[in-house]
């Protein structure tokens, strides 16, 4: 998720805040609701330039495969003579391939389609926190 906040002279710090806070919140939501149970993820907040704010969802190695699917293809062995497989070893293993099971971007759509309340909550937050602090 990216939102570029413009360098006025009025803008408060509360405002860039709240609006990392919102973004922040929108690639958390994505972590939690890409909810494929067997696949780690973690959200990081990345600098970004000319004031901008990312939120980077990494999900582990498997979910592109899972996300876009797999066509059948040919295993090897890289560096030994056979696979160890269960049931023993093979020199060449087939795989059947496995159709796409989108999860990640219908989440990132849905999550989107929401940004206003996330951006919103994220401001008001930082606007009420700055008025503790200043009392």
């Amino acid at each position: 998720m990216a939102c570029t906040v413009r360098r006025l002279p009025a803008l408060d710090t509360w405002l860039k805040a709240g609006l990392a806070d919102g973004v922040m919140a929108m690639a958390q939501a994505v972590a939690d609701e890409a909810g494929h149970p067997n696949i780690p993820r973690r959200v990081v907040q990345k600098p970004a330039p000319k004031g901008k704010v990312l939120g980077k969802v990494i999900f582990s190695a498997p979910a592109p495969w899972i996300e876009f699917g797999v066509k059948p293809h040919d295993i090897k062995p890289k560096s030994k003579k056979a696979l160890k497989l269960p049931k023993g070893f093979s020199e060449l293993v087939h795989h059947p391939g496995e159709r796409p099971q989108p999860f990640i971007n219908p989440t990132v759509v849905a999550v989107v389609s929401r940004s206003d309340g996330f951006i919103t909550a994220g401001v008001k937050m930082g606007w009420r926190g700055s008025n503790r602090k200043a009392k």
